[in-house]
């Protein structure tokens, strides 16, 4: 099995050597899951060969071109090899339902616009008689005063319980995602981006009861990382809604050239020996 492990890792370099994987020297060689990027031109998905400020450059049919960090994209998994690890300290990936918030301010919104109601109805009943006047109202005028205040009321509470317990929407669901980090490279590297994969059981569009596999990512720029130095990352995307947890979610990061780089959060990290090293070299040869 380790035999077929390497030999795999040689078909990958010859495959991927060209603008996907770094070089195999002496240096320290790690090994982890990567992605192989595509996105979406026209109609046609092509590899990133460059990234810039303005976005990554891809070649077509009719030569390279660039498109937006927001394009579309598919992610493939595939073996990935570098010669730098880049470490990531301070991760921490948060979850929302910005629906749920919607369903809260609905709910408001509706109790406000009973409150008004009852203010008209109640004011049709006393005939625009102030509060200490109302005593010279019939019982009862005054008992059907009374039970719209009450209503009134127990709508109120009923409303401030349920935003506080969240009791709107089904808080399971996620549908808005938060990613925070610092980025620490050991040496400097230009025009770096990087890939969130999300990968979860989502709402089906057509039948809202029911949940399929989903794979949704967003490419974000990271900009030059500088040898030994904290970059901060932060960015948020939103993604249809379905049951999301942290260990649906996987963190890729590259070079302006379109190559995996290996991070300390990477799947299945490994550093290669010397001996491991030079056994991948003549079977890649």
């Amino acid at each position: 099995m380790k035999n077929l492990g390497l030999f795999l890792i040689a078909v990958s370099l010859c495959q991927f050597g060209i603008g996907q994987s770094e070089p195999v020297s002496k240096e320290e060689v790690y090994v982890f899951r990567g992605v192989d990027l595509t996105v979406k031109f026209k109609s046609q998905y092509s590899h990133v060969v460059l990234a810039d400020k303005k976005g990554l450059h891809i070649e077509t049919d009719k030569g390279t071109k660039r498109v937006r960090y927001s394009a579309k994209c598919r992610f493939l998994n595939k073996i990935g090899i570098s010669n730098t690890l880049v470490a990531i300290e301070d991760y921490d990936i948060s979850f929302d339902y910005a629906k749920q918030a919607q369903l809260e301010a609905a709910a408001v919104s509706d109790m406000f616009r009973s409150e008004a109601q009852t203010d008209i109805e109640i004011a049709r009943l006393g005939g625009g008689a102030l509060m200490e006047s109302r005593m010279r109202l019939s019982s009862e005028a005054r008992d059907e005063i009374e039970d719209l205040q009450n209503s009134q009321m127990d709508l109120e509470e009923q409303v401030r319980l349920s935003i506080e317990s969240g009791d709107f929407g089904n808080t399971e669901l996620r549908d808005f995602i938060s990613v925070k980090m610092n980025l620490v490279a050991p040496r400097d590297i230009e025009n770096a981006y990087c890939a969130v994969v999300v990968r979860y059981r989502g709402r089906d569009r057509n039948r809202t009861q029911e949940t399929v596999p989903m794979s949704i990512g967003k490419v974000k720029r990271v900009g030059d990382l500088l040898a030994d130095i904290p970059e901060k990352l932060q960015f948020s995307f939103v993604v249809p809604e379905g049951f999301i947890s942290e260990d649906d979610c996987e963190f890729y990061l590259f070079s302006g050239k379109g190559i995996n780089l290996a991070t300390s959060r990477s799947v299945g990290l490994k550093q290669l020996s010397d001996e491991e090293i030079e056994r991948i070299k003549s079977l890649a040869k």
